[in-house]
Formats: structure tokens, sequence, C-alpha cells
């Protein structure tokens, strides 16, 4: 109890950046954790440098391998084939053509290795966006200088992407957006499923911009500010934050438009809506109000009451 309290309060406190330092990283990392390749005209060979470390205190022995993957879920996560369960017509494979220096090596700790990898024969991929992942896995763990061995099961990957010379086709299709016509206040978030109808990744681009009824602009948000791809033939969930441009938003009628198009792609596509914004201290002084009015109106037509009296 008094460790999760102390840990609580540390949480909830706030957090200073001066003099902040990160926390030591422990285990293997690897860099690039992301390779983007775009080929040039009669290029069929491309290769680039793999950083791997070791951040642990025992000696470890890393195997390579060259896995395809597909898109788990419309949040950005992949998930990997085993080389034995990749669909024959993955057109946008790319793991047959990668091909690492080694297939395996050691580390002691704190040690650095270098790993070139190649991507070869690019001529035979047909034209458009391919992808692939090198996995780098942990197969054994030695004991650190106090004799204890230490077991795990860690991988971790550097995922490519790879733009063939005819660069393919790049195009997007949005989602109806999930907007409402009456609001209480201007949204801080629109959440667009944009997906990929070309035969390429691509990073979609776009501005979500709200305007008053006078036509001036009173927010606005940037389409994937963090450049996340969406592969082909997938869906993704893009949460794009929006900024207040001004202090003061009056209730009234409102525009929405979203403008987006693919990275590749100068030409964009809009979708709008109109809706109207209830300012909530408005709604609330308006329901008073109406109560008053009731409550008066009740007294002022109350029937009187009527009394009867008996002749003796």
């Amino acid at each position: 109890i008094l460790t999760f309290s102390t840990l609580l309060i540390y949480l909830l406190l706030p957090m200073s950046t001066t003099g902040a330092t990160s926390l030591p990283v422990s285990g293997l990392t690897v860099s690039p954790a992301i390779q983007q390749i775009s080929l040039t005209k009669g290029q069929t060979d491309y290769s680039f440098n793999a950083q791997v470390a070791n951040n642990s205190s025992v000696p470890i022995t890393v195997d390579l391998s060259a896995n395809d993957f597909t898109a788990l879920n419309s949040y950005g996560r992949v998930a990997f084939y085993n080389n034995s369960s990749t669909p024959l017509n993955n057109v946008h494979g790319l793991a047959k053509w990668i091909e690492p220096s080694i297939s395996q090596f050691d580390l002691s700790p704190g040690e650095n290795k270098t790993i070139p990898v190649s991507i070869v024969n690019t001529g035979t991929l047909a034209p458009g966006g391919h992808y692939g992942a090198i996995i780098y896995h942990v197969v054994h763990r030695g004991s650190n200088s106090k004799g204890y061995s230490i077991s795990s099961n860690e991988e971790i990957s550097t995922l490519v992407f790879l733009t063939t010379e005819n660069k393919g086709t790049q195009s997007i299709r949005l989602g109806n957006p999930s907007l409402s016509s009456l609001v209480f206040n201007i949204p801080n978030t629109v959440n667009l499923v944009i997906t990929n109808t070309g035969n390429t990744q691509t990073a979609p681009r776009g501005l979500v911009t709200i305007t008053n009824s006078s036509n001036k602009e009173v927010a606005r948000g940037i389409i994937n500010i963090d450049s996340g791809l969406v592969l082909p033939a997938t869906s993704r969930l893009y949460a794009v934050g929006i900024r207040n441009e001004t202090k003061i938003v009056y209730p009234g009628l409102y525009h929405i438009r979203i403008s987006y198009r693919a990275d590749a792609n100068p030409t964009s596509q809009s979708y709008s809506k109109d809706f109207i914004l209830i300012n909530e201290a408005i709604v609330l002084g308006l329901s008073i109000l109406l109560l008053l009015i009731a409550i008066l109106l009740i007294r002022t037509f109350k029937p009187h009451a009527v009394y009867k009296f008996k002749r003796n």
C-alpha cells in the first residue's frame, strides 16, 4: 500500500522539464525503427545499415529473419506473418527481397553492432508499394557478473517500406465522419477513418477548419501530424486535434470543412457539414428562465378554493 501510494503521489505531481533525465534503456534496441525506400529509375538494389545495441548486463545471441506483415487494426498496429503463413497473393510483400548480411550474432553487455541490410532484385517487384520487416529475436541470454542467468522472449523489428520507381498509385477515401448537427462546444478532436484505395502505402495529409456564419475561421486541426502510414486496401483511424483560433465562440451556425489528400497526390478532396453550436451557459440560463416562467404561470392561474356553507 505504501509503495502504491508513493507511486501515485509521484505520478500526480507536476513534472519539471528543467534538468530532466530519461530512464536508462534495458534490453535490445534497434535503429532505425522504420526505413522508407523510394527507388529511382533503373535501381535494382538498395542497402542500408541497422544499428543493434545490447543495453542489458548479460551477453545475448540474436537471430535475424525477414517477415511480411499486414495491418492488425485501424489504430496503426501491425501483425507479422510467419514465413509459412504468408498469403500466396501477398502482392505487397517484401520479405523475400530482404537480405541481412548475417543471420545470427552475439552481443556483449553494452556492445553495439552494425548490420548491413540489402534489398535485392527490386526489378522483379510489382509496381507500387511493398513492405516487410527485419525481426531481431533474442534466442539466448548469458549470465551476469554475479552468475545469475536471465531468460526472456524478446523480439524487436525494423519496418521497411519500399516504393518502386514508377511510384504506383496513391489515393485515399474518407469514411463518413461521425459529426453531430447540434453541439454544446467546438469539438477538440475529430476522428477520421481513411481508406487507402491505391496500391502504395501513403501518409494522408490535410486540414480540418471550422468557420462561423460570417466565414471567419474559429478552429483548425492538421490531419496526420505524425505522418502515420495507411497500407493499401486497409483503413486507419486518425484522431485530429482541433485548436481554437479565438477565445470567445458564440452560439450559432457553424461550418466544418475537411480537406484531405494522399501524400504524393497534389489534388485534395473535401467533406463539409453545417452544425449548430449552443453554448452550455445559455442552455442553463434558458432552462432556469423557463422554469421560473412555468412557476409564475402556475401561481397566476391557480384556481381559487370554493367553500360551501350548509344552511341550518
